[in-house]
């Protein structure tokens, strides 16, 4: 499930890209060596660089507060207990352990003058049988059982033919300045344009200023689907 803390796309918070006019080419060097995405940008009226680059071990513990942030009921859900320490715990080493679907492979961060200000997980839905078992395993091994069998059991979110945007988190002191919907349009590119794929991603039903957000993106409704009990709609960008 998509669990996103965005505010507009059309946030006066826009990069400054070297090199003239926005075209597909141009956008295409922004990617660089380590596909790091960067541009000055103005914060609160201070001059502030910002990166948009791949994960690393070290980001394990702020992707996981950010993980939080986005879907800590669903990690409760995961561990048995609402228990922020145990579940954030938790998050965090799956965030450092590789082939997982919160794994830090799969994560974009935005790094804000070398603090991680926001992260973003994505995987290619592809992959999300395989990605899940790290999961049970990781249940399994530090909780008990039936709440791995549990696991297992669940609802599968994403399918082949899409990158999945599992949750976007962004840190509190950060909100409200376009840092999420910077990471969103980046995404958009980065698996879009210079990819050539798909972005899926699930909205609640319940949710209909999220939904409303999705589709003022470009986002269009291919299908419903429930997952953790609650009614979903399945939203697609691109292919």
């Amino acid at each position: 499930m998509l669990f996103l803390s965005l505010i507009t796309r059309n946030s006066k918070f826009q990069p400054k890209i070297a090199g003239g006019k926005d075209t597909k080419k141009k956008r295409e060097m922004q990617i660089f060596t380590c596909r790091i995405f960067s541009y000055l940008c103005t914060l609160n009226s201070k001059k502030t660089y910002m990166i948009i680059r791949k994960a690393v071990p070290e980001d394990s513990k702020s992707i996981a507060n950010y993980i939080m942030l986005a879907m800590g009921e669903i990690v409760y859900k995961f561990i048995g207990q609402d228990a922020e320490a145990e579940a954030t715990q938790f998050m965090e080493g799956l965030v450092r352990k590789e082939n997982n679907p919160y794994s830090y492979e799969n994560c974009w961060v935005v790094d804000i003058d070398g603090d991680v200000a926001a992260a973003g997980v994505v995987y290619d839905g592809a992959d999300v049988h395989a990605l899940r078992k790290t999961v049970a395993q990781e249940v399994r091994a530090i909780f008990d059982e039936d709440l791995a069998l549990k696991y297992e059991a669940s609802e599968v979110e994403t399918q082949a033919g899409e990158y999945y945007i599992d949750c976007v988190g962004v840190c509190p002191s950060h909100q409200g300045k376009g840092i999420g919907s910077k990471l969103f349009q980046f995404l958009m590119n980065e698996y879009v344009d210079n990819r050539n794929g798909t972005l899926g991603l699930l909205v609640d039903k319940d949710n209909p200023n999220a939904k409303k957000l999705y589709l003022k993106l470009g986002f269009q409704i291919v299908a419903e689907k429930t997952l953790t009990g609650k009614s979903m709609e399945h939203l697609q960008f691109g292919g």
